[in-house]
């Protein structure tokens, strides 16, 4: 019996990557497979899957100051803008954080048009972080 495509993603994620899955359902009504790591050790990559496209979150840890660094979060494809995906991926981030007893996730906000930055600033605000502006068009987020 041949698998499908969600069958077999979720089988070499597990194994290759030891990461554990779920099934999140999107603003949109359409349900989305989510993979994240098992453990932490000094990187943390949350995945989501709709289909066959998919959108990540990408953060480093460091278990010795308790610190988690959020570097990117990227869902790149206008039509999955909008629909929870990146509150979802912040939420797992904080709660992986949490379980790793993280003092602490910080990161920069990047951004190429005034849409982008307050877009962004909406997104981080809405999800608990404090945004700071260091100097022009560099602004450090912080969830605490």
């Amino acid at each position: 019996m041949k698998s499908n495509f969600i069958d077999e993603l979720i089988e070499y994620r597990n194994n290759d990557f030891d990461e554990v899955h779920e099934f999140v359902t999107l603003k949109n009504g359409k349900t989305a497979i989510m993979f994240y790591p098992r453990s932490v050790d000094y990187s943390i990559n949350i995945t989501i899957f709709i289909g066959k496209e998919y959108c990540r979150l990408l953060a480093g840890y460091n278990d010795r100051n308790k610190h988690v660094n959020l570097g990117d979060i990227q869902v790149l494809q206008n039509d999955l803008m909008g629909i929870g995906i990146g509150t979802i991926l912040v939420e797992k981030l904080i709660e992986i954080a949490k379980k790793e007893k993280a003092l602490k996730i910080t990161g920069w906000m990047r951004y190429e048009s005034e849409k982008q930055k307050q877009r962004q600033m909406a997104f981080y605000n809405k999800n608990g972080f404090t945004i700071d502006e260091k100097e022009n068009l560099l602004y450090e987020i912080s969830y605490e």
